[in-house]
């Protein structure tokens, strides 16, 4: 199966022409195409738009499985608010996925263009995306990664439609479900990180369609606001999930009820068993606290706790014609104008969320996937052990890094070499003694031996004596490679670290650039080592504590990780290939 897509405007896939290139994600690129039976253009997704030639097989393979997944989830789903699926093939050493062209462009061209939508478009987009979710959810699918853009609009009416179930999982008591619908890559965490719940980061394999609750709570609060709730680098938006609420919109825009906030921080709950049952009962309860403020229902009193939320789910959410809303004027994606009078139909969105917060957090809408989302891995230093160091911005005289004593660990230290003894000859006394003659031949012998020594030596220089060590253990290269990558990061090495990740470890963390920003705000990172473990042949899992130093507008603050790495052989080198919070 072939792994680069690049060039493929022009060819064949099935009955499709492909036209032009619309989108690229982590994965797969996206085209527009001409199909001729029936006469359409349409959205063609196509795995591998960014891995190379060089990414090794296995991590093709894997992402195989997952888009071979995504198109058996979406094929099972027939909803008004989900994206269809026309077809699926694997020919010409391509594995591609053919759905509609959605014109309107997708929910994140709105908000930027609108900046803020008001609370009745709000609402409207709200209930769609809350049925499509039930319905989902009903089926044990969770989607793991809402985010705005990948909510696409029809332009005809406005109707929103789901899209993008490429790291969606079911359930494993699910009847969808199969051997391969469970995959998780070892260590990742699967997602986009501004709208990643708490339970997401500490465990990717233990989530549940909440997950999907908390998202849809964040992407509510970017509707209302134009902005994500968490800004900040890597690490500080992820400390802002695990322990921050969500910050009060009431107080920046008097014209958005208190009791909108109380929704808010419901759906966002930390402990998700606080959060809302169903993505509509979310709605209604937003429905009640917007109308609420002109008089026409009340949301009921704030529970005093949300620990058990009262109340069973509801099975409809408050119905509302989908033209209200205007559609952007231009879409990113926008359909061409077409001479056979096709209708236009926008693409499936791109698998990167193409907003930016203006606070300009590049972080926390890109996927994040094997630790991090973009960017930031771990110091070490055997004292400290492994600690997360994400993403540092650069800061004017970084301090310089200092290796901890005994940085490579399990390596013994060279020895220095003695200085040559200086043999002479005793002085010639008056009186020979009768062991002068034998002190001399002794003598003799030595020197002689030594230059037979260095004869023998130079005579042959292709041979070399180098001291011998102990090798390392596949845990203490895994950890040493770790090392390696932290003292890279304090040396503002970053090509270095970079490279010491695995091509899909470098594909999930999107551009080089990105990786590089990722660490524009950490000072210096300091590392510490737990358990250890060599899960497989040439698989090493270990478990470090990172402490990183990062400048922030109050002023310099160290913050503490506990982050899970998987380290692997691959190719004759040991490699990251992921990182998960723990």
């Amino acid at each position: 199966m072939a792994t680069d897509n690049r060039d493929l405007v022009g060819s064949i896939l099935g009955e499709c022409r492909l036209e032009r290139l619309i989108g690229r994600g982590g994965m797969s690129s996206v085209y527009l195409g001409k199909q001729t039976r029936p006469a359409r253009y349409v959205a063609v997704k196509v795995l591998g738009s960014q891995l190379s030639s060089s990414t090794i097989r296995e991590d093709y393979q894997t992402f195989l499985i997952r888009f071979r997944r995504e198109a058996d989830i979406v094929a099972k789903l027939e909803h008004v608010n989900i994206i269809p699926l026309y077809a699926y093939g694997e020919e010409n050493q391509f594995a591609y996925i053919i759905m509609p062209y959605i014109s309107g462009g997708s929910l994140s061209d709105v908000i930027r263009e609108k900046h803020k939508l008001s609370l009745q478009q709000t609402l409207i987009y709200l209930q769609q995306a809350a049925s499509a979710l039930d319905y989902a959810h009903a089926r044990n699918v969770v989607h793991r990664d809402l985010k705005p853009s990948n909510f696409l609009l029809y332009p005809q009416d406005n109707r929103l439609v789901l899209a993008d179930f490429g790291i969606a999982r079911i359930a494993a008591e699910s009847p969808y479900a199969t051997q391969e619908t469970t995959l998780t890559q070892a260590g990742a965490a699967p997602g986009t990180l501004g709208y990643m719940a708490p339970e997401m980061l500490r465990d990717a394999k233990n989530v549940d369609y909440r997950v999907d609750i908390y998202a849809l709570g964040i992407v509510l609060y970017q509707m209302l606001s134009g902005e994500l709730p968490f800004k900040g680098d890597l690490y500080a938006v992820i400390n802002k999930h695990l322990s921050e609420p969500l910050p009060l919109l009431h107080q920046r825009d008097s014209a958005i009820p208190a009791d909108v906030d109380d929704v808010l921080r419901k759906a966002t709950a930390k402990v998700r068993e606080q959060r809302y049952s169903s993505a509509s009962e979310l709605a209604q309860d937003f429905h009640r606290a917007i109308n609420g403020a002109s008089g026409e229902t009340t949301l009921g009193s704030r529970p005093s706790s949300w620990n058990d939320p009262s109340g069973q789910p509801s099975s409809s959410v408050p119905a509302s014609p989908w033209n209200t809303p205007t559609p952007p004027a231009q879409s990113a994606y926008s359909s061409p104008a077409f001479q056979d009078g096709s209708p236009g139909v926008a693409h499936p969105t791109p698998v990167r969320d193409s907003s930016r917060n203006a606070a300009g957090n590049a972080y926390t809408d890109t996927p994040w996937n094997d630790m991090t989302a973009q960017g930031r891995h771990t110091s070490y230093s055997p004292q400290q052990g492994y600690q997360d160091t994400r993403l540092p911005n650069s800061v004017a005289s970084p301090p310089a890094y200092q290796p901890a004593q005994g940085y490579l660990t399990n390596m013994p230290a060279p020895t220095k070499m003695a200085d040559t003894p200086r043999y002479t000859i005793p002085a010639r006394r008056r009186r020979r003694s009768p062991w002068g003659g034998l002190i001399f031949l002794l003598l003799l012998l030595l020197v002689g031996a030594g230059l037979l020594s260095f004869w023998t030596t130079h005579r042959n220089p292709g041979v070399t004596l180098t001291p011998t060590s102990t090798p390392l253990t596949p845990t203490g290269r895994a950890k040493q490679v770790i090392q390696e990558y932290y003292a890279d990061v304090n040396n503002r090495d970053y090509k270095s670290a970079y490279d010491l990740l695995t091509p899909g470890f470098q594909s999930s963390l999107g551009s080089y650039d990105s990786f590089v920003r990722g660490y524009q705000n950490t000072k210096h990172d300091d590392i510490s080592f737990g358990a250890a473990r060599q899960v497989s042949s040439g698989n090493v899992d270990v478990v470090t504590t990172l402490r990183a130093l990062e400048a922030r507008p109050q002023g310099d603050v160290t913050t503490t990780y506990h982050l899970r790495y998987r380290v692997v052989y691959l190719n004759g080198s040991w490699k990251i290939q992921s990182g998960v919070v723990v």
